[in-house]
């Protein structure tokens, strides 16, 4: 069963010009507890972050109602991890380069320091009660695939259960993150695979979805995709996607609507009424072919009914209509008319509507066929 980990209040929260208050990241943790996500990367671990303590013990106490499991991300250093250590995870991501350019360009390191220091990271923690560890793998898409491999290896052997690897970039399309989980699996058997996925391109999502169907045990993902530059893979789409193909462990999608509202107005951003999943209009048409086929079998065009979301249908007749669609809203409106005449009265929708630039309201509609 796939899982999600979502990173709102961490990858999200690193979104330009987005500040989340502690009551915003509390609001944000509850709704997402809420909605089934299988584990909360809360934040960075760092004593900079005065509110973490707080929103921890929130977090632990959502843990009395929902199964949400709280992780923590760290950098491979020592007082971050002892930090770290202290406010008691349930599971702490340590982060690590994987890439030569990000080793020696921003760290000035090498890859024998880069295993040295996992090593040593995981020996620290582990000393310190943290009980289970997973190592992200920075920029692994841009990363000698040889070396990803060995740092994969690493960390089995150092003690942690799962391996992240990060499209920093978002670079990576479906068939490459299928190549590289592919690999991590099997050169890690038992360690579970997971995969953070970034939109530059606008393929974070369906980069997830194929790491998924890959092998990987889970993916990152944020509410509305908030996160650096482009954003992440977006938490409503992957878990809805999950659910409707049966490959989810249970999640709200009724509750999506509402919290990508409470996203989109703590990072003030616009959602738009078109936007997969949480979108207020998805569910909107005006076309006569599709409108046909959705008045005898909503199935024909709709990958899943909007009531799961809280949506309804709407229907609008006008510059695009057909004669099939038009004698059905007829008929729902309890006006029938011959084939002649609705083949005029098609014509004539199609033509005020056109010049009025909209669809007609259903008592024009009723005026043009009884008079």
């Amino acid at each position: 069963m796939a899982r999600l980990t979502d990173s709102t209040l961490r990858e999200g929260a690193q979104a330009c010009g987005v500040a989340f208050s502690l009551a915003d990241r509390k609001r944000l943790a509850s709704l997402l507890a809420a909605v089934g996500v299988d584990e909360l990367e809360v934040g960075i671990a760092t004593p900079l972050d005065a509110d973490l303590p707080a929103l921890l013990r929130h977090c632990r106490r959502l843990q009395e109602r929902f199964s949400s499991q709280i992780a923590l991300w760290c950098r491979c250093r020592k007082e971050d991890i002892l930090h770290a250590a202290a406010l008691e995870p349930d599971l702490l991501a340590l982060s690590i380069p994987g890439s030569d350019r990000h080793l020696e360009q921003r760290l000035g390191r090498s890859r024998q320091w880069a295993l040295a220091t996992v090593a040593r990271a995981a020996e620290i923690a582990l000393r310190h009660g943290v009980s289970r560890l997973a190592l992200g793998i920075e920029d692994a898409s841009r990363a000698d695939i040889g070396f990803v491999l060995a740092l994969v290896e690493a960390a089995q052997a150092c003690g942690f259960c799962r391996v992240r690897l990060a499209d920093t970039v978002g670079i990576w399309s479906p068939a490459a993150v299928t190549r590289a989980v592919r690999m991590a699996c099997a050169s890690a058997p038992g360690l579970e695979v997971a995969l953070h996925t970034h939109n530059d391109f606008g393929m974070a999502t369906a980069n997830a979805i194929a790491g998924l169907e890959a092998g990987a045990a889970r993916v990152d993902v944020t509410a509305l995709g908030l996160g650096e530059r482009a954003g992440a893979a977006r938490l409503e789409e992957v878990a809805a996607w999950l659910e409707v193909t049966g490959r989810g462990p249970g999640y709200r999608l009724d509750l999506l609507p509402a919290l990508s509202r409470l996203a989109a107005k703590i990072a003030r951003r616009p959602l738009d009424p078109y936007r997969p999943v949480i979108g207020a209009r998805i569910f909107a048409c005006d076309t006569g072919l599709h409108l046909h086929g959705l008045q005898r079998s909503p199935e024909l065009y709709e990958p899943f009914a909007p009531e799961r979301l809280g949506r309804r249908r709407m229907f609008f007749y006008g510059a695009k209509v057909g004669r099939r669609a038009l004698a059905g809203k007829l008929r729902e409106l309890g006006c029938q008319v011959s084939d002649r005449d609705l083949i005029r009265l098609t014509q004539e929708v199609r033509r005020r509507s056109a010049n009025l630039g909209r669809p007609l309201a259903d008592a024009e509609l009723l005026r043009l066929a009884q008079g």
